[in-house]
């Protein structure tokens, strides 16, 4: 399992924006996967993620792309991290991909 993201690692402190990554499974899985996201950072307080806080991979596909939004009181050098956590149903992290995670930086 991987976490992309089409866009840079950077953002604008002060500017409201979003970002969008994707999750990339490395087989097809018969059944959804549920993956659990962890925000942190000194800027989570500043991120909005899926409501439920969990992104799903459809049974039949292998990656699904999903939005994280930041309002504008974000200050040069806050980050945001974003996190898969291991708890993920029907699929799992190896000893490798333990700690899958994609930072933001306000620059």
């Amino acid at each position: 399992m991987t976490l992309t993201t089409d866009d840079t690692l950077t953002f604008a402190p002060g500017a409201a924006g979003s970002k969008t990554l994707t999750i990339n499974l490395s087989a097809v899985s018969a059944e959804d996967v549920v993956v659990p996201l962890l925000i942190t950072g000194s800027a989570s307080d500043s991120v909005t993620v899926p409501t439920s806080g969990t992104v799903t991979v459809p049974s039949g596909v292998t990656s699904v792309s999903f939005v994280v939004s930041f309002d504008n009181t974000t200050t040069a050098g806050e980050t945001i991290v974003v996190t898969l956590q291991n708890t993920i149903s029907n699929a799992f992290l190896s000893a490798t991909q333990a700690n899958i995670r994609t930072t933001f930086t306000a620059q």
